[in-house]
């Protein structure tokens, strides 16, 4: 899986005050996958690294501590891993200041999404009294992209 990674790509930037950040999200299945994280140098050309848990046991095994990363983002369509965060699952990530991630990009889909989104957006608030939480689209589609008011009102 983690072989397979490709290198970021080169991005020229017109104005020297902007900074574009490469990003790359792996999905956590299994331990051993972490083991491999680093060791890989093509993850380490990437300025943010985001890790999705795909179930509690892998939640359990970022808490480890064992890798770095800046992000910890969550599919929330899939609502089964919601049910058993617990408050103790972010200690660690918040104490380490990194980011958890909410996707705003299930809203625009159906209203039943936007309903899951918001549960589990206040699941996330509950469980790290509202700290190190950012709000992305998580949506591959520059359409889906909204500006900071439109989400406010989402």
């Amino acid at each position: 899986m983690l072989m397979n990674i490709p290198v970021p790509p080169r991005i020229k930037t017109i104005h020297s005050d902007l900074k574009i950040l490469k990003r790359l999200t792996i999905r956590i299945d299994d331990g051993n996958s972490l083991f491999h994280l680093n060791k890989s140098e093509t993850i380490k050309q990437y300025d943010l690294l985001a890790l999705e848990p795909i179930n509690e046991r892998m939640l359990n095994h970022l808490n480890a501590g064992r890798i770095d990363f800046d992000i910890l983002t969550f599919n929330q369509s899939d609502s089964s891993l919601f049910n058993s965060i617990k408050k103790a699952n972010f200690s660690l990530p918040i104490s380490k200041g990194i980011a958890i991630e909410l996707n705003y990009g299930h809203c625009l889909v159906s209203s039943t999404q936007r309903r899951q989104t918001l549960a589990f957006g206040q699941i996330l608030v509950d469980k790290t009294l509202g700290k190190n939480i950012i709000l992305s689209s998580g949506t591959k589609s520059h359409l889906k992209i909204r500006s900071p008011r439109d989400v406010i009102y989402l």
